[in-house]
């Protein structure tokens, strides 16, 4: 069973006090019309990690499906979000909370918890983090032949 719910509660949160761009479309995220997904395509990574979650455009996600984003074209995108989001955890208590939430459903991955959400990383060295880690797994896809999204926009 797939459990988003407060990985979108935490989105939420942080769409109501700051804009965050859609990854795919370069504009603003709406609330009213957001889908919670997985960059990498959850069917390989098999896990709902906060570190692979994204918000994105509804109307986008039904096409992106499985298949995989460009990496040169989006990770930088992707990662400035996961950024803005690990920086408000430390900034704002109620998205502190919001985070913590997600402990029991979203955070598993001893890297994620030990490197990538510990206090105190700079933007560069959250970003090298993110790749170091993210990169193996979306290269490993590659070779199993996912498919690779091309978007429209």
């Amino acid at each position: 069973m797939r459990k988003l719910g407060h990985v979108r509660k935490l989105w939420e949160g942080i769409l109501d006090i700051t804009n965050i761009m859609d990854v795919f479309k370069d504009e603003p995220i709406r609330k009213e019309a957001y889908d919670v997904d997985h960059f990498i395509p959850r069917s390989f990574v098999m896990n709902d990690e906060l570190w692979n979650l994204m918000p994105m455009d509804s109307s986008l996600n039904s096409t992106k499906s499985n298949k995989l984003p460009q990496w040169e074209k989006f990770f930088t995108r992707f990662a400035n979000n996961q950024y803005i989001m690990y920086e408000l955890v430390y900034e704002k208590p109620g998205i502190r909370k919001l985070y913590e939430s997600c402990y029991r459903d979203n955070l598993h991955s001893i890297w994620a918890i030990r490197e990538l959400y510990r206090k105190g990383n700079s933007k560069e060295e959250f970003f090298g983090i993110l790749k170091k880690n993210m990169r193996p797994v979306y290269d490993s896809a590659r070779r199993q032949e996912y498919e690779m999204w091309v978007s429209n926009i």
